[in-house]
């Protein structure tokens, strides 16, 4: 398969390999345009099939988080770039990072959502409900501060502004799913008030950039996945420790934690406690 559009040169040392995301199995054996019209408009002709069958579910989730990722899936950002992109789609910018991975190591195969069951009954009917009150930005990219009002006042008034905000963020974290009472995706992996934020990748030497792309390298199999048993990362780490780099389960736990928390920057191997001392005394001088 040709590349669409070449990956630009990185502005770290070093020249970056051009990726392209490999052939994917999503689409085989597809019925022609299933799955493909508006969510909005099944949801007006009350064609619950489409919306809670998980094979039909899963291929329009697809769609979407590929639309969601536009032009960022084929180039890389800068960190600035990438914040305002994920502000405008009320993303985080890890989650983001995590679908671009994914997609460039996994193909439209990377983009599948792996813990979508079948839902209840009792379920459906409030995703029904909230799918409703969404309307149109179903089908939309990017959220605008008037898309935000205009729901709240739908749902009931100014007082309804944060509902609004989390019924949207729901939405485009995880798709029709996100909206079940039993799956909250920004309940998910939450950082914590209290802890500082890591060192900027762009700033990092090129020693521990190279550890951080290690480590994005060993979880990258992961990244798509929200449950994962310690059983199956202890036999992944023990298949992928070498004599340089032991890799236990729980490397791999925080490394996860870290990477979903802060995206590439929580990768970066801490500075000793020699280096932060004289870079603190550098920065006073």
């Amino acid at each position: 398969m040709q590349p669409q559009t070449a990956l630009p040169e990185s502005p770290a040392p070093g020249v970056q390999e051009k990726k392209e995301p490999p052939p994917s199995t999503v689409n085989k054996a597809q019925p022609p345009d299933e799955a493909l019209e508006k969510l909005s408009v099944i949801v007006s002709v009350g064609d619950w099939r489409q919306i809670f069958d998980p094979s039909i579910a899963r291929r329009r989730e697809v769609k979407r988080r590929l639309a969601t990722l536009g032009e960022y899936a084929l180039r890389e950002f800068e960190k600035k770039e990438l914040r305002t992109f994920a502000q405008a789609r009320f993303i985080p910018e890890w989650t983001l990072t995590a679908w671009k991975h994914a997609y460039l190591h996994e193909g439209l195969d990377g983009l599948v959502p792996q813990d979508w069951l079948t839902l209840k009954e009792r379920s459906q009917q409030k995703v029904i409900e909230r799918l409703k009150s969404l309307g149109n930005l179903v089908d939309v990219v990017t959220i605008t501060g008037d898309d935000v009002y205009k729901l709240s006042q739908e749902l009931g008034g100014a007082n309804k502004l944060r509902i609004a905000e989390r019924l949207i963020r729901r939405y485009q974290l995880d798709g029709v799913w996100g909206l079940a009472p039993e799956h909250d995706p920004e309940r998910l992996h939450r950082p914590r008030s209290n802890q500082a934020p890591p060192s900027e990748y762009a700033a990092a030497t090129p020693k521990q950039r190279e550890e951080a792309d290690r480590r994005l390298a060993l979880i990258t199999p992961y990244l798509s996945k929200r449950h994962i048993t310690n059983d199956e990362l202890r036999d992944y780490a023990k298949e992928h420790s070498t004599e340089k780099h032991s890799l236990s389960w729980r490397s791999m736990r925080n490394y996860l934690a870290s990477y979903k928390k802060w995206g590439i920057d929580g990768l970066l191997p801490k500075a000793s406690a020699r280096c932060a001392s004289s870079a603190t005394a550098s920065r006073r001088r």
